[in-house]
């Protein structure tokens, strides 16, 4: 299904069995979205994209019509790509549910500080990536591989989680990595590998016992 769309579009579910594309000449707003292929939701820079969850068999990907366009805000409700990847790209808010790609990777990339990216729990198969300014609060992120975070601003999580089950194209092993200027609060961590802080003003992490601890099978290491 291909839609062009100028303006708000009707709410209601769609289903498709193959790939559904929409593009965006400003606001859309859309309901639940069911695909046996790919989503892509395409926009120009003023493009504020809203919709209910989104299903794709193959992927779920929200970006600009061009390489160097992003549209403005995003807001869904869950993300669920079966068997494939999400990946996210807008310069203002993002907002969405939870978001699992069982058999993929995740990446979220927001340009502006303003506004907020905010998401529910994430489950990846492999590697979970976000690129960011601004506040980010994410409910909890569990990655088969590695968990890398740049954040310019007031980072927030829950229990993160790099399990070391997925594919390490790398082949570093599976990391948690977080990089930011200002503020990180990790509710707690585990990964098989290194657990790394670098550049924040003001980090604060679970203990190394107990509840909300953080547990690094080669190194902890906060800079």
């Amino acid at each position: 299904i291909i839609a062009n769309v100028i303006g708000d579009a009707d709410p209601a579910p769609i289903s498709s069995a193959g790939d559904f594309l929409a593009i965006a000449q400003g606001q859309i707003s859309l309901g639940d979205i069911a695909s046996g292929g790919v989503i892509s939701l395409t926009g120009s820079a003023a493009s504020q994209v809203n919709t209910g969850d989104l299903a794709g068999s193959s992927g779920v990907r929200i970006s600009g019509e061009a390489p160097a366009t992003r549209v403005s805000t995003i807001r869904t409700g869950n993300i669920d790509s079966t068997n494939g990847d999400v990946s996210l790209d807008a310069s203002g808010t993002i907002i969405t549910g939870d978001i699992s790609a069982p058999n993929g990777d995740v990446s979220i990339t927001k340009t502006l500080a303003g506004g907020s990216l905010r998401t529910g729990l994430i489950t990846v198969a492999n590697d979970f990536l976000l690129d960011a300014p601004g506040t980010v609060v994410l409910a909890g992120i569990s990655a088969g591989d590695d968990v890398r975070i740049r954040n310019a601003g007031v980072l927030t999580l829950g229990s993160v989680t790099a399990r070391g089950d997925g594919l390490d194209d790398e082949g570093t092993g599976s990391d948690i990595v977080l990089t930011n200027n200002q503020t990180i609060s990790v509710g707690a961590a585990s990964t098989p590998n290194d657990f790394t802080v670098t550049g924040a003003t003001n980090f604060t992490g679970g203990s190394t016992t107990g509840v909300g601890r953080i547990v690094a099978g080669e190194g902890i290491s906060v800079s």
